[in-house]
């Protein structure tokens, strides 16, 4: 298997049986399937897994509200320029 043109190492979690799982999941192959591991500042990272029937890659700043007590993202600047001295 590889992914990214790398070919992933023999025994890893994302092998040829996870593939086969997941078709049998999904009743046919994926078109589409990515593989990453997400850390989120817990105790480890956490494996993914997505499949897709295809990929659209759109630029540009994807917006999100905050989580619930995390500090405010900074907005788009309204001025020109650099920013103005707070003190």
């Amino acid at each position: 298997m590889e992914i990214a043109g790398r070919k992933l190492p023999e025994g890893s979690w994302w092998d040829s049986l996870e593939t086969a799982r997941l078709a049998r999941v999904l009743g046919e192959a994926a078109p589409l399937v990515v593989a990453f591991e997400a850390d989120a500042g817990g105790r480890e990272a956490v494996s993914c897994l997505g499949a897709a029937e295809g990929m659209a890659v759109r630029p540009g700043i994807v917006h999100r509200p905050p989580r619930p007590g995390a500090p405010a993202a900074p907005g788009p600047r309204d001025w020109p320029g650099p920013p103005l001295p707070t003190d």
